[in-house]
């Protein structure tokens, strides 16, 4: 099975429901939905719908990172106050906003994305470990992306290990992950502003024949047109 879907809404949920089946909320990196918004979504969604809710960055990412800008930050901000994997207060508030957010919205998917800064150190993978052994997982499954300059080999051997299904980009992660399920970002052959030309997205469609269940989400500036390609390549390949 193939889920093809874009990060939070290129167009108005309203519409976005007609058409697809799939979205990341990726908004929680700035600022959670409110209540409002999270009930409007579940009133226009369609039946099956499925919400794939990205980790608050409070859990990941350190005081100090600029990727935290927009975010709402705590009071404490003194460096290893939170982020990095760390397990205290702020984060495990942070992990529980999470799973109230993903409950809400029925989703089984939690995403976990560290940033550049958060490299395979030593330290850092100690980290993971901890957290992903201590916390309760709920009935979630936790994916992970890591957008530092991490081995491929040591995503896929950290994912292995503490039972997380790696999200990568299948068009330049090599070897490819193995398993049942595989959760793939396509965020631009080169870079945000850029789109996908028809043999990549081919290409897309022989990948997620190795999996039972793949979801493809898109990142990109033109996200929404790349998926509708995407999908008419694959209903021509039925």
């Amino acid at each position: 099975m193939i889920k093809i879907g874009c990060a939070d809404f290129p167009i108005p949920p309203s519409k976005y429901f007609q058409e697809w089946r799939l979205v990341e909320i990726q908004q929680t990196l700035s600022r959670f939905p409110g209540e409002g918004t999270v009930q409007r979504w579940l009133s226009e969604a369609p039946a099956g719908f499925e919400f794939v809710v990205v980790a608050s960055p409070l859990i990941t990412t350190e005081p100090d990172s600029p990727n935290l800008k927009y975010q709402e930050l705590p009071r404490t901000r003194s460096k290893g106050a939170f982020g990095g994997f760390r397990l205290n207060d702020i984060t495990k508030k942070a992990l529980q906003k999470t799973y109230d957010l993903a409950i809400d919205l029925k989703a089984q998917l939690i995403l976990f994305q560290t940033p550049p800064e958060f490299n395979s150190s030593r330290a850092h993978l100690e980290q993971m470990r901890t957290f992903f052994e201590k916390v309760d997982r709920e009935k979630f499954t936790f994916v992970w992306e890591a957008l530092g300059n991490w081995a491929p080999k040591t995503v896929l051997k950290v994912s292995e290990s503490l039972d997380l299904i790696p999200c990568v980009n299948p068009l330049e992660f090599e070897p490819l992950p193995e398993g049942l399920s595989a959760f793939f970002h396509l965020n631009g052959p080169a870079g945000f502003r850029s789109r996908y030309e028809e043999e990549s997205l081919t290409e897309l469609v022989q990948i997620c024949k190795k999996y039972d269940e793949v979801y493809y989400v898109f990142t990109n500036i033109d996200m929404h047109n790349d998926t509708m390609r995407l999908k008419k390549i694959v209903e021509n390949n039925r």
